[in-house]
């Protein structure tokens, strides 16, 4: 099957590059729930070598899967802290499998650097959230920046149980008390901070209030990045005809599942999963149509086992009479066009690259950041504001001016190993300087 054919109009105006309309985009996994040691949270596992999961480097290269989301995933454990440690493992590992693999897998944080590891040759991952149970009304500004800084591209503010973004799904809490009221008020105010900082919404895991408040806030396309069509399939996790067609009208992008039992029964294959891409073709258009495959998160299809195999897809496509520029559109086109709608140019933004050092003593940790020359010689770091943010949570900071070192001072009783840390200088001109990483501490 040849993947050659003409090219779509999909270009950064600041780009010589086109992007090939056979790039194609899976917009969910769970892989990195397998990667992550269920007991010590720490990954285990490279995808760079060959796995028994449905997703691995070997298997996308054979698929010819150039770009994978790759979901932090977590239901409500309960606590911020357990959530805030269960999103930040899944970034940890993501950064794990980068490290291991830097010759031919690359996390993605922007369209040009999409662009770039396109034009050389690498998998393409795009860090995203499934879940965000880690935010609170104390936190929820400077936690959602500080996963933005981590690169995260795609958040889903719920899973099945409701939290203090929204309803999910089940339209209850975890505990099993029920929801009501669609956005709470901090809801609300996350669509629009998600908006600001270019970060896509999903609304896969939202029930129907939840997703009609998101659609009638969000100012930028939305994507459903695993979901189907529910007149094709009845069931929960599936969207109406009304649901499809305000995704739509925002520009936005319904993933299809390869869920066997979302898409239709235990017996169901690939001509299943086309005809929900039919049905959504047919009701909104070829644009507005992509793959959500969540694999290692789900039950496949019973002839389409890991990516290694997506190209059935494209020949039961072709089948049904799809033509090239169609078939480009539903592979990836669609999800790249929506990504490129979120990009952010960060022109005011830099980011410090100094080591972290982390010492831990009997009764505290200290983490230190050196301030690189050219940061020390943009502007009088007296005139800067200074500070930590440490799970979206303001900390005391001292500036070291004879070392030049930035220290914080973490109290012992952190319970959880993976926490996010930001040291950050703002300039009186606005000009944002930071570091933020994941951290472990135990």
């Amino acid at each position: 099957m040849s993947h050659s054919g003409k090219k779509i109009s999909d270009k950064n105006e600041n780009s010589n590059v086109v992007l090939d309309q056979w790039i194609i985009v899976d917009a969910h996994n769970d892989t990195m729930m397998k990667v992550v040691d269920p007991e010590n949270y720490s990954p285990t596992v490279d995808i760079g070598q060959p796995t028994t999961f449905h997703i691995d480097l070997p298997k996308m290269r054979a698929g010819n899967v150039k770009i994978a989301y790759f979901a932090a995933y977590t239901l409500d454990h309960g606590t911020f802290e357990k959530n805030n440690n269960m999103i930040l493992a899944s970034i940890n590992a993501l950064q794990f499998t980068e490290n291991n693999n830097k010759d031919c897998f690359c996390v993605a944080t922007s369209y040009s650097e999409i662009e770039k590891a396109i034009q050389s040759n690498h998998r393409i991952g795009i860090q995203t959230i499934e879940g965000a149970y880690a935010f609170t009304e104390s936190n929820m500004n400077n936690l959602l920046q500080q996963y933005s800084d981590l690169g995260v591209k795609v958040i889903a503010p719920v899973w099945n149980h409701s939290n203090t973004i929204g309803e999910g799904t089940l339209a209850q809490f975890v505990d099993g008390t029920p929801s009501s009221g669609g956005l709470t008020k901090l809801g609300r105010e996350f669509i629009g901070a998600m908006n600001e900082k270019g970060i896509v919404i999903d609304v896969s895991h939202m029930n129907e209030r939840t997703f009609w408040d998101a659609i009638h806030l969000s100012k930028l396309p939305l994507i459903a990045s695993h979901s189907g069509a529910s007149v094709i399939k009845p069931h929960v996790r599936n969207l109406t005809d009304e649901q499809l067609k305000a995704i739509a009208e925002k520009d936005g992008v319904i993933n299809v599942v390869f869920c066997r039992y979302f898409i239709g029964d235990e017996n169901a294959g690939v001509s299943e999963l086309v005809d929900h891409i039919d049905h959504i073709v047919k009701t909104v258009g070829i644009r507005h149509v992509g793959l959500g495959s969540d694999f290692d998160g789900a039950t496949m299809p019973v002839d389409l086992q890991d990516i290694s195999q997506v190209g059935k897809i494209i020949e039961t496509l072709e089948s049904r009479g799809y033509q090239s520029d169609d078939i480009g559109f539903i592979l990836g086109g669609n999800n790249l066009r929506v990504l490129k709608c979120h990009d952010k140019p960060l022109q005011t933004v830099g980011k410090m690259k100094g080591a972290l050092t982390i010492e831990k003593k009997q009764e505290f940790y200290r983490i230190l950041l050196p301030l690189e020359e050219e940061v020390i010689n943009k502007s009088d770091l007296k005139n800067m504001k200074i500070k930590c943010i440490f799970d979206g949570l303001l900390k005391p900071i001292e500036w070291h001016s004879d070392t030049n070192y930035l220290e914080v001072i973490l109290e012992k009783s952190i319970q959880e190993p993976f926490h996010v840390i930001t040291f950050e200088l703002n300039t009186p001109d606005g000009e944002r300087y930071f570091c933020t990483r994941v951290v472990e501490l135990r």
